[in-house]
């Protein structure tokens, strides 16, 4: 396996997860026109003829059938206009599915504004008709509200009417008014009967939605063979969110062995009917390069199709692009805007982005009070990030009153959800408020290290041992409490999507990863401990290379020597760039490197300093280095013990022994 090394510190990218249960598991019901859906193969060029000929013949229903050829680009180049022409034809001759269509074009605004009452009048005439489809529509607007009070009486009289001709939407929309209670009441098990009629009669968004239900076990025992086998039935009659839904299920090895190629072809024939999912997945696939060369330049084009289609997670992953400057100049104005339009639809990961904004003062005037708020917001909708975070602010007074209860209380949410910073945090927290209940004034002495035998005792200096399970052993090492965590990330190795690179970093109090005087850092390589001929010593090595290339003029280094952690070998060196030409401001940054190869994974510690730059190269003082190779002591290795929690006491001890 090649690894590749940057050792230079910048602002982390935040990318997006792979397609994810998110979307996957989305509230049935939406207020978009349910038309019927594009067959998966497209019509015959002789069948346009035909029907051209009988609608310019005055044939009403040819009219009609003819302007659904040109709405769903079925065997003719896609043309509202042209759908609106003949679709408006075929409606004033009163045919109902001329109607119907032409309710549809006003209820979506296609080639004509976006006009509610014009959809509900021509959805009234095709329904007086006796047009299912015409019956349902009207049944939605009675259900949701749509300009007129909620009416479910109204709306179950529609349904009904729709049902006994055989419409499974109908059904569909019957099963969502129990479902979320527009019934007057949520009765699952009922919305679930009619589900399954709906199914039952064909109909592809009840298909869908009970795919849906297998997935996630929300009315029915969990299934993913049956979820696979009702989203398959939906997307053969090419409904664009089963093959969404498929997409997904084939990316994350749902039911089926993973299959990232699956993957893409069925995001991409949802993308083809200019679904916002289906566009947004494929710009998830160009952005992480599942199972296809990374590309950032086609994930943004892919993202901001899916964003004219107001996708909030496309807004997101737009905010986070020009944040980080993947396939676009790196732009804070650009993020913001974008991540206001997602979290203006309520998007948690948005919201939490705005408040990261906030609390750093990019592209926006620092504000600890703002940011405070939109972690809130996050938050408050189970949002992990967004639950550390209004921690963070608790635990440390930024935009609130200190309060180290209630900063435990956030960072219990997030680590109940699995969240491994969380559990950091949260230790961390708990340590801290023991030793002030124990000795509000006690202050904790590093201990030596072999590789610094000699040199003069450290500082004291508060300090807790934080560690966490990375990969395949749990790592620890002690951080003086001045230090927080700021940022976290497992991304796949680029072109080993099976093994991932781990990293965490930590700045002092008020400080950022973008801006930072000082920074403790620990990394992990799935599976480094592998690479041929790999040695503690040859890690630090590859890292002292980047900086060497990076400033060739004023680069220096000195080893501090090797040492063992537990039953494992690991190296300490320091390397310096006297200005660092990379960051944005000159600066000159110094580094002390831990180098550790354990049982399967390759690990490091970091702890970059920053200071006033310099034209040669920086004098480096050993002992000074050696301290703090001393203040991460204790440094240790330990094995995973299936269900211990943090602190992980099998590997550092119980709290009160530290």
């Amino acid at each position: 396996m090649k690894t590749t090394w940057d050792c230079s510190k910048c602002v982390p990218a935040i990318l997006p997860l792979v397609v994810g249960l998110g979307a996957l598991l989305a509230v049935p019901g939406s207020l978009k026109a349910q038309t019927p859906a594009k067959p998966a193969a497209k019509q015959p060029l002789d069948m346009y003829g035909s029907l051209k000929q009988n609608a310019e013949s005055g044939d009403a229903r040819a009219e009609a059938e003819l302007g659904a050829m040109y709405q769903k680009g079925i065997g003719v180049q896609q043309d509202y206009a042209e759908a609106l022409a003949w679709d408006s034809k075929s409606a004033n001759r009163g045919n109902a599915l001329g109607e119907k269509n032409l309710g549809d074009l006003y209820f979506d605004g296609l080639g004509v504004p976006m006009d509610y009452t014009q959809a509900f009048a021509w959805y009234q005439k095709a329904a007086d008709q006796g047009d299912a489809a015409g019956e349902v529509a009207v049944g939605r607007f009675h259900l949701y509200g749509i300009g007129m009070a909620v009416d479910f009486g109204q709306a179950r009289t529609f349904f009904l009417k729709a049902e006994a001709q055989g419409n499974g939407d109908a059904d569909y929309y019957l099963g969502t008014a129990y479902e979320f209670g527009m019934s007057g009441q949520k009765n699952m098990a009922e919305a679930m009967t009619w589900y399954q009629k709906g199914a039952a009669l064909g109909s592809a968004i009840a298909e869908d939605n009970l795919g849906k239900k297998y997935m996630s076990g929300i009315g029915v025992q969990r299934d993913d063979a049956q979820a696979l086998a009702w989203f398959q039935k939906a997307a053969a009659q090419g409904n664009a969110d089963a093959e969404f839904n498929l997409s997904a299920i084939y990316a994350m090895g749902r039911g089926v062995p993973k299959d990232y190629a699956q993957g893409l072809a069925w995001a991409q024939k949802a993308a083809d009917q200019d679904d916002g999912n289906g566009e947004y997945a494929v710009g998830t696939f160009y952005l992480l390069g599942l199972g296809i060369p990374k590309d950032n330049a086609k994930a943004l084009a892919w993202f901001q199709k899916s964003a004219q289609h107001s996708n909030a997670d496309a807004e997101y992953v737009l905010g986070n692009l020009y944040l980080d400057g993947l396939g676009v100049p790196k732009d804070y104005a650009q993020a913001l805007a974008w991540y206001q339009k997602s979290a203006r639809q309520k998007n948690p990961s948005a919201q939490d982005g705005l408040g990261t904004l906030y609390q750093n003062g990019w592209g926006v005037p620092k504000d600890y009070a703002q940011a405070f708020a939109w972690f809130q917001k996050a938050a408050e909708q189970g949002n992990i990030r967004g639950e550390v975070n209004v921690g963070r602010c608790y635990q440390n007074g930024l935009g609130v009153p200190k309060d180290n209860a209630r900063a435990m209380g956030w960072y219990q949410k997030a680590a109940a959800q699995g969240d491994p910073m969380a559990k950091q945090d949260l230790a961390a927290l708990q340590q801290q408020m023991l030793g002030e209940q124990q000795s509000p004034s006690a202050k904790g002495t590093a201990r030596p290290n072999s590789a610094s035998a000699g040199a003069q005792t450290a500082p004291a200096q508060v300090k807790y041992l934080q560690s966490s399970p990375i990969f395949s052993q749990i790592v620890a090492f002690s951080t003086p409490t001045t230090f927080l965590g700021a940022y976290e990330k497992t991304q796949p190795i680029p072109d080993h999507l099976s093994e991932h690179f781990y990293i965490r970093e930590s700045v002092l109090r008020g400080e950022t990863v973008d801006r930072w005087s000082q920074m403790i850092s620990v990394t992990g390589v799935e599976g480094g401990a592998s690479i041929p001929s790999m040695s503690a010593i040859k890690a630090t090595e590859m890292i002292a290379s980047g900086y060497s290339k990076t400033c060739p003029d004023t680069y220096s280094g000195i080893a501090l020597g090797s040492f063992d952690v537990d039953a494992y070998h690991a190296f300490a060196a320091v390397i310096s760039c006297g200005t660092n030409p990379k960051l944005a401001t000159p600066q000159s940054e110094s580094s002390l490197i831990v180098g550790i190869v354990g049982e399967r994974d390759l690990y490091t510690i970091q702890w970059g300093v920053r200071s006033s730059p310099s034209t040669g190269k920086l004098p480096l003082d050993k002992s000074e280095w050696e301290m703090r190779l001393q203040q991460l002591q204790p440094i240790k290795l330990c094995s995973i013990v299936s269900g211990e929690q943090p602190p992980y006491p099998s590997c550092i001890g119980s709290p009160s022994s530290q």
